[in-house]
């Protein structure tokens, strides 16, 4: 699994015998060996050999995968809004990647409607790029929460009664001029 940093003999990788004999010769792991890596940070496969300082020509070598670490993905949150017409919102929260790696995360968020209300769900997905974004995958891509839509106020800018002739009655028509 993707550490965040490169792989060496101190991470105590499987398999590798501090001893080893392979096809009759003897590899001993000490100051006498001299390990080299190939692609031992990131995700893929990374190949360790070993050559032996007093002989070029011994040499082991093997294989091991590194696999993308999964994101904890924390204290999400989706952002409260005023009615604008439109189920757009912002979702945030924090993702456990290790210091220094270059991971950017977008999420697209929606409500269920355009509509004011409380504990509205809003559903989101996520999506990561980088140069190291690939050292990392989403436990799930998508998810909900739920945030709320205010409804918007508008401003009266002007009220106006219709006239008319007597007719015994009270009603008449009131025309409301409003923005937002």
């Amino acid at each position: 699994v993707y550490k965040g940093s490169a792989y060496t003999l101190e991470d105590g990788l499987s398999g590798v015998a501090v001893n080893t004999t392979i096809l009759g010769k003897t590899f001993t792991l000490d100051a006498t060996i001299s390990p080299s890596y190939t692609n031992n940070r990131n995700v893929g496969t990374a190949t360790i050999s070993w050559t032996n300082n007093a002989d070029e020509n011994d040499v082991l070598s093997g294989q091991f995968e590194i696999t993308p670490k999964t994101l904890a993905i924390s204290n999400i949150k989706a952002e409260n809004k005023v009615y604008d017409g439109n189920t757009e919102t912002t979702v945030s929260y924090t993702a456990d990647v290790f210091n220094g790696d270059d991971v950017t995360f977008g999420t697209a968020a929606t409500f269920d409607n355009k509509n004011a209300g409380t504990g509205k769900q809003v559903t989101f997905n996520h999506t990561k790029s980088g140069a190291d974004a690939a050292n990392y995958a989403f436990a799930n891509e998508s998810g909900s929460t739920t945030a709320n839509i205010e409804p918007r106020e508008l401003a009266i800018s002007s009220v106006s009664a219709a006239g008319k002739e007597y007719d015994g009655n009270t009603a008449t028509t009131v025309t409301i001029a409003a923005s937002n």
